[in-house]
């Protein structure tokens, strides 16, 4: 079994953009020391009793463990959903694209 990589409590992160289906959003990046993405922090907020943040940040955590145990981040990228014009249909998905791309 493959064991997670463990980050300091710690650590640098920076803030990155995209704008997926009209909306902008902001989302933080820290990385392993050789520069790998390590987690990914989505927060986002439409308002009170609305679904997608929660969504948004269980993915991010789903993401980030991944990347720890291993999963290089373009092994995720072709695994996510994407339109008839390849574009990804989720916010995860487009979090993803623009790392895979930066």
């Amino acid at each position: 079994m493959t064991t997670r990589q463990t980050l300091p409590s710690r650590r640098q992160s920076e803030t990155v953009h995209l704008v997926h289906r009209g909306v902008e959003h902001t989302f933080g990046v820290s990385r392993f020391d050789d520069g790998r993405v390590a987690e990914v922090f989505a927060a986002i907020y439409y308002g009170k009793g609305v679904d997608a943040e929660t969504y948004a940040r269980d993915a991010s955590i789903i993401l980030s463990l991944a990347l720890q145990y291993g999963t290089p981040l373009d092994t995720i990228w072709g695994a996510m959903t994407r339109d008839h014009l390849g574009k990804p249909v989720t916010l995860i998905g487009a979090i993803v694209e623009k790392l895979v791309a930066s």
